[in-house]
């Protein structure tokens, strides 16, 4: 997701391309910092170096096709997929005895694909594609996870493979990409990319359908709270006014919390942050924007429990 908002930077040339390619490093430190955990610290630092190549090629790649600029995309296009994703690829077996080895190119690949598509401005494309980029990615951390579970039973306590576990993570990993779409959809508004609003908001209803089916709630009453949330949410985008933020700080609130039982404030925090990162596109708060946009994102972890748990 990160890599697909740095991509749309680039290629609209706005001012948010070194913000979120900061976030992007951010990420890198917060998954070492798990490593970290297993691990140790030399492993950790090794992976930071590894990861950050990765992301290196793949931003470099973009760059290039963002300024046309053909022997720089080959260029580094042939360096991940030649040195840096065996060399990752290589890591993660000597770390943890697994062969990753597809999943990991095939990771890149799809990575690849979204940075075309948003160099490209192919905006509905873009969202499909990020979705099985996310996919390919969520499923290689789960593989290591597991791993790192299996061990280190005393440091990571617990079962890893119930249902429950899967169903925490599928749930989060869900409301964290809704988080995501969703500022990429109000930056859209804002910034008048219409076919890029169209792609996010389409993104928005498929990643509905998939946290009803997680959990098993199919009723049209469910989905329709989550539909008057993006609704409410372009409306902000569009015009900032006092109802449209009503209808999010208040209504959107109200609703979920009573179908669902979850706490109105852990509803209500993450409500506010997301109004937070509407507020720096409008006000072009370059630097806060990215950050506040991560943890908007991460404030949606609290509502994937308590759904869980309810």
């Amino acid at each position: 997701m990160i890599v697909t908002k740095v991509t749309i930077s680039a290629s609209t040339e706005t001012q948010t391309l070194i913000p979120y390619a900061r976030l992007l490093d951010v990420n890198a430190n917060d998954l070492a910092l798990e490593i970290r955990r297993a691990f140790g610290n030399r492993s950790a630092e090794e992976f930071y170096q590894a990861w950050g190549n990765v992301n290196r090629d793949l931003l470099e790649y973009g760059t290039g096709l963002v300024v046309h600029d053909q022997n720089m995309a080959d260029k580094f296009s042939s360096h991940l997929s030649s040195v840096t994703v065996p060399a990752f690829s290589q890591f993660l077996s000597n770390l943890a005895g697994l062969n990753l080895d597809r999943q990991i190119s095939a990771q890149a690949s799809a990575t690849k694909t979204v940075i075309e598509d948003a160099a490209g401005q192919s905006y509905p494309k873009m969202y499909d594609d990020t979705r099985v980029a996310s996919g390919l990615a969520v499923a290689l951390g789960d593989a290591l996870a597991r791993r790192m579970v299996q061990r280190f039973p005393d440091k990571f306590p617990g079962d890893s493979s119930t249902q429950s576990v899967d169903l925490r993570v599928k749930v989060s990993g869900l409301l964290q990409e809704h988080a995501y779409l969703s500022t990429m959809a109000s930056d859209a508004q804002i910034n008048a990319r219409n076919a890029d609003k169209v792609g996010a908001t389409a993104a928005l209803a498929t990643n509905v359908d998939a946290i009803a089916v997680a959990l098993h709630k199919g009723d049209a009453a469910f989905k329709q709270v989550w539909a008057d949330r993006v609704v409410a949410l372009d409306a902000y985008a569009a015009g900032g006014d006092a109802a449209s933020r009503q209808a999010l700080s208040e209504a959107f609130v109200q609703q979920l919390s009573s179908r669902t039982g979850i706490p109105s404030g852990s509803i209500a925090d993450q409500v506010n942050a997301t109004i937070k990162v509407i507020d720096d596109q409008r006000a072009k708060s370059f630097n806060s924007l990215a950050d506040d946009d991560r943890s908007a994102a991460t404030a949606m972890q609290p509502v994937a429990e308590a759904l869980v748990q309810g």
